[in-house]
């Protein structure tokens, strides 16, 4: 990029890389209002925000020992509209819910996490539909049963997903994420890519295997989250970065359309950190 904040949103690309938004997306964004919001007195990690085609900022973060999802929602102004709002609370104790992703559409909020058991050895993906309209939105409290449509979780029967990717567009709702043999990734055996289109209803309509070329094979730090965008005709763009020991070697630009997926192995020159991508129109 050649300016330092990209999608011109406020933040700096840095900033947003830091904060896990998109620094591609003027909707996703790591901007706050002034303003504090009421954590209930237990520690909270992991913040994302989005903004949704009114303004309104929407949050959600997880507890400090990752056992619990919160949401909230905030105007321009920095009034808090719906506060402090427990999203999900793993039925096992001993589960934690961690990298949730949150976006914005069509007047509902879609939210991604990762599910795992405390010894990392077992993973899901959660899903959660919310819809902001069924609270007052004058900061009184609110339960979850209020706002929250859909909250269903899946598990791959080829292996644990971990690193994901969420993005919603007018096709529809698009996640990407490394599979493992195992959940605790770190040494751990990588089986490939996958990308899977979701209904609103967070089924999996159907899912793609896309293995990773064999030359970097292996745990978590041989390949990077991918990075998901859609093109307006419904092609979906996946970047992932490859890595040797955390040094950048190339990136793998996946391509997925009517006529299936392409991948290309494209050879870097410098030493990148970070990926993001964005797309225009059709390609």
């Amino acid at each position: 990029p050649t300016k330092a904040d990209t999608d011109g949103d406020g933040p700096g690309d840095g900033d947003e890389i830091d904060a896990g938004t998109d620094p591609l997306d003027p909707t996703s964004t790591s901007s706050q209002p002034a303003t504090n919001l009421n954590v209930g007195g237990v520690g909270k990690r992991a913040p994302r925000s989005t903004l949704d085609a009114n303004g309104m900022i929407h949050v959600i973060a997880t507890s400090s020992n990752n056992n619990g999802l919160f949401y909230y929602m905030i105007d321009q102004a920095g009034t808090v509209k719906i506060p402090e709002t427990l999203l999900k609370l793993p039925v096992s104790s001993s589960a934690q819910v961690r990298r949730p992703i949150i976006r914005a559409s069509g007047g509902k909020i879609f939210v991604t996490y990762e599910l795992m058991d405390n010894n990392q050895t077992h993973s899901s993906i959660g899903f959660i539909r919310i819809n902001p309209a069924g609270a007052p939105q004058d900061g009184s409290p609110v339960l979850a049963t209020q706002i929250v449509e859909v909250s269903t979780t899946f598990t791959p029967t080829a292996g644990n997903p971990r690193h994901h990717d969420m993005q919603v567009s007018a096709s529809g709702i698009h996640l990407a994420y490394m599979q493992f043999a195992s959940a605790r990734v770190r040494g751990g055996t990588n089986l490939g890519l996958r990308y899977s289109p979701l209904s609103v209803d967070g089924a999996v309509k159907s899912s793609l295997s896309l293995p990773l070329p064999n030359k970097l094979l292996g745990g978590m730090h041989k390949w990077t989250r991918p990075k998901l965008a859609i093109t307006a005709d419904g092609t979906v763009h996946m970047l992932t970065l490859a890595n040797v020991k955390k040094s950048a070697t190339s990136i793998l630009w996946t391509v997925i359309g009517a006529s299936g997926a392409k991948s290309y192995d494209i050879p870097l020159t410098a030493t990148l950190s970070s990926l993001a991508v964005a797309v225009q129109g059709s390609l």
